[in-house]
């Protein structure tokens, strides 16, 4: 787990077009099986650690397509609630990839 003090974040910004839809639907399987968590409509969130990076990465490979934006950006926040949100957000990803790989 990461410093209780402070908590580095991912956020991702994607818009893909809703036509075809197996693009934008591949894009977002590959958000989820590396346990970004969706925040509101095209926005992600994972923390910022090298695996989830490369994850991030992978989807931004998936959506590399003219019509597509993908933007990652990271937020630093010194708030131990907010680490606590990372304790559970990580248990929950936890639980995706074990549900996705069963």
């Amino acid at each position: 787990m990461t410093d209780t003090a402070t908590t580095s974040w991912l956020l991702m910004l994607v818009q893909v077009p809703s036509e075809p839809s197996r693009h934008r639907v591949a894009v977002w399987r590959e958000m989820r099986c590396f346990g970004a968590v969706p925040v509101g409509h095209g926005a992600w969130t994972a923390p910022d650690v090298p695996s989830w990076r490369e994850g991030a990465g992978a989807a931004r490979d998936r959506s590399n397509r003219s019509k597509d934006v993908f933007v990652t950006e990271s937020a630093e926040r010194a708030d131990q609630e907010l680490s606590a949100c990372a304790a559970v957000l990580e248990d929950f990803a936890g639980y995706v990839y074990r549900e996705l790989h069963s």
